[in-house]
C-alpha cells in the first residue's frame, strides 16, 4: 500500500448536466422536473418521462448533478426499482453520493446521477452568489406551485445556477472527475507527488489502528456566560497536516516504545488523573466517544499515540504501562509542500479578490484527510432483479467447490431490505492509499 503519483481521470464538459425536481409534500407529489446542459432546458410534468429522457441518453454516459441527491434520488430509485432497471448506489450514512444506472443488464454505458452538494458543500443560493454573483429566485412553497409560469422560472434559475457553478468549479480543478470533495482532494494531492510514499499495512494492523481514530470534540460545558470571547483556528486541519510529521514505511507490532518513532499504543495508566475537562478518551461498545478521568475506567486502558504520551509526560505523568502497540519505520512531513502551496494560492486569491478560487482552495485544504480512513467495506444497493442475475451467474459455475465458495460469500454479503431492494457489501480494504494512522494523528 502506498501513495503513488497519478494523472487523474477527467470529465468531459459535454457529459455534465444539471438536474432538479420540484415536489409538494416532500417526496409525495412530483410536480415538475428539469435538466439543463448549458444550451437547452428540458422540463417535464411526469416523473417517468423525466427519468426516461436521461436514460435514453446513456450512450453518451451523462453525469447529472442534483444539489441534494438524497432528496431527488428517492424519485429516481423508485422508478428504477419499478422498472427493474440495472443500477447501483454509492451511499455514506444518510447521503446518496451517486446512482449509476442503465436500462439493460448487458449494456456498456451508464447514466450517472450525482450529488453536487458532496462536491460544493454549500447551499445553491450561496454558491450562486459566490460563483455567479446572483442567487436563487424567491418562491413560496405554500402557494406558488399553482403558478406554472413562476414554477418554470424558478426551476430554470436553479438549473442555470447549478450548471454554471459546476462548470466554473470544474474549470478551477482542471475537470478532475471525482464523486466527492475528499476523493477530489486526494486525487489532486497524489497528482502533486514527486516520490511514492510507501506503507505496509495488513488487515490486522488496520483493525488495530481504527481504535485510535476518533472524531473531533465539539461540546458545550457551560450554557451561560457574560463577556465571552470567541476564538477560531485558521485552517486547523491543514495546519496540523503541514506542521507535524506523519508515519510511513513498514508498520509492525511492538511491546515497548521507541521514542524515535511514531507509534500507537494500548496503554494502562497507573496514576491518579483528574481534570475538569479531561483529554483522555475511550470508545466503548456503543461506538460513542467518552472523555474521562482515569478513575472512571475500570481497567484504566486507553489508546494513545506518541504525541499524546509526550503530552502526558510533559504534565508529569510517567507511570504507565504499554501493553502493546504499533510503530512505523519512517516519518516525515508528507503533506507540508502540498498544503503550503495550496495555502499560498489561497492567500493570493484573497488578495486578488478571486472569490471562486478562494472558495475552491478552502474546500480542498479542509477535505484531504478524510479518504485515508475510509471504511474497508462499502454497501451498494441492488434490485431483486439484479440479485437474481448475480445468483444465476454464480450457480452457472461448473467447478462445485468454487461455486459453493462464491455462493456462500455472496449470500453473506447481501441483505434483503424490503420493497425489492438488497444491500450488497463490497470489500474496499485493498485501496492502495488507505492509512487510518494518518487520521489518528490529524484528529488529535
Amino acid at each position: 500500500m502506498s501513495l503513488k503519483k497519478i494523472k487523474g481521470r477527467k470529465i468531459k464538459l459535454e457529459r455534465i448536466w444539471a438536474g432538479d425536481i420540484e415536489a409538494e409534500n416532500w417526496v409525495q407529489n412530483f410536480v415538475m422536473g428539469g435538466y439543463y446542459n448549458g444550451e437547452n432546458y428540458f422540463l417535464f410534468d411526469k416523473l417517468d418521462e423525466f427519468i426516461e429522457f436521461m436514460l435514453s441518453r446513456e450512450k453518451s454516459n451523462p453525469v447529472v448533478y442534483f444539489h441534494n441527491l438524497s432528496y431527488d434520488g428517492v424519485f429516481i430509485l423508485e422508478h428504477l426499482i419499478r422498472k427493474n432497471y440495472y443500477f447501483s448506489v454509492v451511499k455514506n450514512g444518510s447521503y446518496i453520493y451517486q446512482i449509476k444506472c442503465r436500462r439493460r443488464v448487458d449494456g456498456k454505458n451508464w447514466v450517472y446521477f450525482r450529488d453536487s452538494y458532496i462536491l460544493l458543500r454549500s447551499g445553491l443560493n450561496e454558491l450562486g452568489k459566490i460563483f455567479l454573483g446572483e442567487g436563487k429566485l424567491e418562491f413560496d412553497y405554500e402557494s406558488d406551485f399553482e403558478n406554472r409560469a413562476k414554477l418554470e422560472e424558478y426551476l430554470k434559475r436553479d438549473l442555470y445556477i447549478l450548471y454554471n457553478v459546476l462548470i466554473k468549479f470544474f474549470e478551477t480543478i482542471d475537470f478532475i472527475n471525482a464523486i466527492s470533495l475528499s476523493s477530489l482532494s486526494l486525487t489532486k494531492f497524489r497528482m502533486s507527488l514527486d516520490n511514492e510514499i510507501y506503507y505496509k499495512i495488513n488487515n490486522k494492523l488496520d483493525e488495530f489502528g481504527r481504535q485510535f481514530y476518533f472524531g473531533s470534540r465539539v461540546e458545550v460545558f457551560r450554557f451561560y456566560g457574560e463577556n465571552i470571547y470567541g476564538y477560531d483556528v485558521n485552517s486547523m486541519y491543514p495546519y496540523v497536516m503541514s506542521n507535524f510529521e506523519y508515519p510511513y514505511g513498514k508498520c509492525y507490532f511492538v511491546s515497548r516504545r521507541n521514542i524515535k518513532r511514531i507509534g500507537f499504543y494500548r496503554v494502562r495508566l497507573k496514576f491518579h488523573y483528574e481534570q475538569y475537562i479531561p483529554f483522555l478518551f475511550r470508545k466503548f461498545g456503543n461506538g460513542k466517544l467518552y472523555f474521562l478521568n482515569n478513575d472512571d475506567v475500570e481497567d484504566n486502558i486507553y489508546y494513545l499515540n506518541s504525541y499524546e504520551l509526550d503530552l502526558l509526560e510533559e504534565e508529569g505523568y510517567y507511570n504507565y504501562e504499554i501493553i502493546d502497540g504499533v510503530e512505523f519505520t519512517h516519518k516525515g512531513f508528507i503533506f507540508r509542500d502540498y498544503i503550503n502551496e495550496l495555502y499560498s494560492q489561497r492567500v493570493r486569491a484573497k488578495e486578488q479578490g478571486n472569490k471562486i478560487l478562494n472558495y475552491v482552495l478552502k474546500l480542498m485544504l479542509n477535505s484531504l484527510y478524510g479518504k485515508f480512513g475510509q471504511t474497508r467495506k462499502r454497501k451498494t444497493y441492488i434490485t431483486e432483479f439484479q440479485y437474481t442475475i448475480m445468483l444465476q451467474k454464480i450457480k452457472s459455475i461448473e467447478d462445485e467447490l468454487v461455486r459453493l465458495e462464491k455462493l456462500q460469500d455472496f449470500v453473506s454479503r447481501t441483505k434483503y431490505l424490503g420493497s425489492g431492494v438488497y444491500s450488497y457489501e463490497t470489500d474496499l480494504y485493498f485501496s492502495e492509499y488507505m492509512n487510518v494512522y494518518f487520521l489518528s494523528l490529524i484528529h488529535i
